[in-house]
């Protein structure tokens, strides 16, 4: 009886444990909160900044030139910055791949990709990871949509179709 008794006093202590551990994760974030401003590097060497698209409505797409899934989303939004980029909609790709940049920037040149896309670090990438609910984190592609505010209102995680992700844009480009 003492041992079951210890058990449950250690599993309840655990269970305490990692509640109060979920709770006070700074990284964590949700719908309604700001953003990391990263500051990374395109494939081109220049500088990129989440704060650099202040009063635009920015599709931050964590992403990788070997995930089908993200491949599969890339050419919605290359229609998308077509079809919406007058009216404030700008796509920042963040790259994951770890082979260097080059196989980004081939990629990037065989697909015709439109908007801007830059090279993961390891601070952001767990930072942006971080703001998932816990039982979404570890896989990409992943992605937020920043307001004119500049304010988390929409992540997902997984595929999303055109359809799906204009569903979420485009009122906050009315915005």
């Amino acid at each position: 009886m003492n041992t079951i008794r210890r058990n449950m006093v250690q599993l309840s202590a655990l269970s305490l444990v990692l509640t109060l551990a979920l709770l006070s994760n700074p990284a964590y974030a949700d719908v309604g909160d700001k953003p990391l401003d990263f500051v990374l590097e395109d494939l081109d060497g220049k500088t990129v900044k989440l704060s650099d698209y202040a009063g635009k409505v920015v599709l931050v797409n964590f992403w990788a030139t070997w995930c089908p899934p993200c491949r599969a989303e890339i050419p919605h939004f290359v229609e998308m910055v077509k079809d919406h980029g007058e009216a404030g909609l700008v796509i920042l790709g963040i790259s994951a791949d770890r082979g260097g940049s080059q196989i980004v920037k081939d990629w990037i040149k065989k697909n015709d990709v439109n908007y801007t896309v830059a090279m993961t670090d390891e601070k952001t990438s767990s930072a942006y990871q971080g703001y998932l609910p816990p039982a979404d984190r570890g896989g990409i592609p992943f992605t937020f949509i920043v307001d004119r505010k500049g304010l988390i209102r929409h992540q997902h995680v997984g595929y999303k179709d055109k359809a799906g992700w204009e569903g979420k844009i485009l009122p906050l480009l009315k915005e």
